[in-house]
This record gives structure tokens, C-alpha cells and sequence, in this order.
């Protein structure tokens, strides 16, 4: 193995330098200046090092790997709209913040920067941080609970804006991942007494419905019952209730959720799965369905937690959710684990979906 480098390639100090040669640096002071006149912090640390070193307050948090998605004011995950915006990027010690700047500038944004020293810069001067601890879990699932609640009359004129701004070719590629995902549906087939938790609006409740010998839709807000289409279906019953706290000694054939795990912080996953697994008769099927890992992380995270996020309403109030996204690995032995044989599949870009059977 040769230790030559190869010809035209440059080492990490001659990127860094010729990053930091395009960019008008600036001190915590200055960076906390322009935070104060409208300009944008962005911390690009990973999780766990906003955990250690603390969080700068008002900072929008997009860890490193999404960075170039979220701050292009082209990208359909865009965090800005704007190419004039000052933007000061942040890391831990002010080197990786220069090459990430460097990019955001190639895409256009020419005001793009870094802080120097970083957040261990920040502190040293004595500028404010927040310690991010894990919040109460019982607080932010009340919290996301309150936020569907309130959400459910804009739900689906929601998904409809966002499906506009996608552009045809876009759209047409969602909805070859919305049909492989509904092909699988069909393939499981589910038949007899249907449960669906976090049945919402009705996206996959109005496929189950015409299957089922008697659908049981359950969710956390009467609202979305309301704008279920099935809702009111002779076959179809609803109940209003708690996941988290729901129990019945029902037995059902069959099982489904849709965009629903990822609402379940790591802590109470296998808990859940175990009392589904109970609900579920012995060859019962099981499907799921949820946002990609990938294409998921839509909004900040809130409070340094990298599981959690900040969700607006029309209104502009605005709520954290739960959002923790899972491997399929991870997923198919957490699945495992709690009774069920299942192969956990991606799409390429906006779907992870399971089908199944209860063992045992």
C-alpha cells in the first residue's frame, strides 16, 4: 500500500486553509451581534456534544450531515428561503464550522461564515449556554398529543401543500414509494378483526376498512376521528384514547400503524411493542409504516435532543414531538423481541414500512 498521496489530492489543513481564505470569520461577540440583528447561529454538533458543552441559546440546530438539505434555499427540505441571510456556523472548536460554512457559501449562500474557537470560544468569553438534560418524557408526550389534537382539521390540506411544492417528477417518485408501500399492504393482505393505533386522518384506514370484518380505529384525538373518512362505516368503531395508556383484553387479527413509532421515544418502544404483541392473536399480520430515516428530520430539534423535534401550527404556535428514527435492524429485533417476525423495508427516499406475523 502506497503512503504517497494521489496526485491532485489536497490534505484536510490545505482544505481547511483554503476554506477559511473565502470566509470573513467572526468572534463570539461579533457572532452574538448579529445573532441579535437578525442573522442565523447554526450548530452543526452532534448530538451528544450539545449534551457536554451546552447549547447557545436561539442557535437552529442541523447536525453536519444534513446541513447542505436544510440551508439551501433550493432543496424541498429547506430550513431558509433566503441567499442573503448571515449565517454563522458553529462547532465545537471553529475547524469542521469553516469547511461547512465553505460549502453553504458554493450553494449560494454569500454571507455564510464560521465562529471562531467555536463553542468552547463561546464560553470562554462568557457568553450564555443552556444544558441540555433529557426533558420529561411525560411533559412532551403530552405536549405532541395536544399538538394532533390541534393539528387535525389542517392535516391533510398540510401533506396536499407540501406534495405541491414538490414539483411532477418529485411527485411522481412519492407516488411510486406511496404504491410499493400500499403493495405490500396488499400482499399481507390482513383479513377479520383489524386494529389500527394512530389511525389519524385515514390514509391506510380507508384500505383496511373494506378488508375487515370490524376495523377498530384507535387515536389520542377525537379530531382526527373526525376527518376519517371510515370513521362512521358500519364495520368501523372508534376510540378516543391515550396509546401510552390504552389496554384491552381484546384479541385481533391483525395490527397497524402508520407514522406512529417514531412518536415513541427509545425508552418505551419495547414496552409498547410488547402490549401489541398481547392484543394480537398467534399468526396475526402486522403492518407498519413510517417517514424514511433520511428524509424524516424535517424540522429543528428541540433541546439539544436529537430525538426530539419543533413542530408550528398555521397559527404559529408551536409544540415538541417525539421523532426518533430507527434503522431497520434496530427495528426488526425490537419487532423480534416482542413476538413478531417481520421484514423491515426502505423505499428510496420517504418511506420505512413493515409486514409481519405474530409468532408464537
Amino acid at each position: 500500500m502506497s503512503a504517497a498521496p494521489p496526485d491532485g489530492s489536497r490534505g484536510v489543513e490545505e482544505l481547511l486553509s483554503a476554506a477559511r481564505s473565502r470566509l470573513r470569520r467572526v468572534s463570539p461577540g461579533q457572532a452574538r451581534e448579529l445573532q441579535h440583528d437578525g442573522g442565523l447561529l447554526v450548530d452543526i454538533r452532534p448530538e451528544w456534544q450539545r449534551r457536554d458543552e451546552g447549547a447557545i441559546p436561539g442557535a437552529l440546530v442541523v447536525e453536519r450531515t444534513a446541513l447542505e438539505w436544510r440551508m439551501d434555499p433550493r432543496s424541498q427540505e429547506r430550513l431558509i428561503d433566503r441567499y442573503d441571510l448571515p449565517v454563522v456556523v458553529i462547532c465545537s472548536s471553529g475547524r469542521s464550522s469553516s469547511l461547512a460554512a465553505a460549502c453553504l457559501q458554493d450553494l449560494g449562500l454569500r454571507h455564510a461564515t464560521d465562529l471562531v474557537g467555536g463553542v468552547l470560544a463561546w464560553r470562554r468569553d462568557g457568553l450564555p449556554v443552556e444544558r441540555t438534560g433529557p426533558p420529561d418524557p411525560a411533559e412532551v408526550l403530552g405536549e405532541q398529543r395536544e399538538y394532533y389534537q390541534q393539528r387535525a382539521a389542517d392535516y391533510d390540506a398540510g401533506g396536499e401543500r407540501v406534495r405541491q411544492r414538490m414539483g411532477p417528477e418529485v411527485l411522481e417518485r412519492w407516488q411510486a414509494e406511496v404504491d410499493e408501500v400500499a403493495a405490500a399492504l396488499d400482499t399481507l393482505d390482513p383479513r377479520g378483526d383489524l386494529l389500527e393505533l394512530a389511525s389519524g386522518t385515514g390514509a391506510w384506514s380507508r384500505l383496511l376498512a373494506p378488508r375487515a370484518d370490524r376495523l377498530t380505529l384507535v387515536d389520542g384525538a377525537a379530531q382526527m376521528h373526525a376527518h376519517n373518512p371510515v370513521a362512521a362505516a358500519p364495520n368501523v368503531r372508534t376510540i378516543v384514547a391515550d396509546l401510552f395508556e390504552w389496554d384491552t383484553d381484546e384479541r385481533f387479527d391483525g395490527v397497524s400503524f402508520g407514522f406512529w413509532l417514531s412518536h415513541v421515544p427509545d425508552g418505551l418502544l419495547d414496552g409498547f411493542l410488547a402490549k401489541v404483541a398481547r392484543w394480537v392473536r398467534p399468526g396475526g399480520s402486522l403492518f407498519y409504516v413510517d417517514s424514511h430515516p433520511l428524509t424524516g428530520h424535517r424540522a429543528p430539534v428541540a433541546g439539544g435532543d436529537a430525538a426530539l423535534q419543533r413542530r408550528r401550527l398555521a397559527d404559529g404556535r408551536e409544540f415538541t414531538i417525539v421523532k426518533a428514527f430507527r434503522a431497520p435492524g434496530e427495528l426488526s429485533e425490537a419487532m423480534h423481541r416482542a413476538g413478531f417476525a417481520v421484514q423491515v423495508r426502505e423505499t428510496p427516499s420517504y418511506f420505512q414500512y413493515a409486514t409481519g406475523l405474530r409468532t408464537g
